[in-house]
């Protein structure tokens, strides 16, 4: 079995796509962030891990697991606002089979998701970027206000 998993956590590869009703959801998504992004986590602002009842979050979840071809069970969903200066420091979700970005809003000034040994992610407003959970990143301070995202977290089911 565990050679298996660890199969199976090989093959992931990143993913990035432009999410269809992204002009539609994020001026909603990108309010839903604002209103409830208060805890401050490794230098930016966030909602709660488990926002599981927000309908329009879910919504960004099922389309990223849309795009992985192997079954997946969300563990963790949350949002982000980054404001001037908000950064990430180096992590990793080494305990997770596969992470997301979706990008809610990046205007301009909005620092990348840099990837130690996978290169820079420049973020545009309705992308979406999947990756195995081992990859460490982190996102340097940020140069503008109001870069928000939805991530999340997914397991093998």
């Amino acid at each position: 079995m565990i050679l298996l998993l660890l199969v199976i956590r090989k093959m992931i590869k990143m993913i990035q796509r432009n999410y269809p009703d992204a002009e539609k959801l994020n001026p909603i998504v990108h309010n839903i962030i604002l209103e409830k992004s208060n805890n401050l986590d490794k230098g930016a602002l966030m909602t709660n891990w488990d926002c599981f009842s927000i309908e329009e979050f879910i919504q960004i979840a099922d389309y990223a697991r849309s795009l992985i071809d192997q079954p997946t069970k969300l563990v963790d969903l949350w949002g982000q606002l980054y404001n001037r200066g908000h950064y990430q420091e180096y992590h990793n979700h080494s305990e997770i089979d596969i992470a997301f970005v979706y990008y809610v809003h990046a205007p301009d000034g909005s620092s990348p998701l840099v990837f130690k040994d996978h290169g820079r992610f420049y973020p545009r407003s309705g992308d979406i970027i999947i990756f195995p959970g081992h990859f460490d990143h982190y996102v340097p301070p940020n140069q503008c206000d109001g870069r928000s995202i939805v991530a999340g977290n997914l397991v093998h089911s």
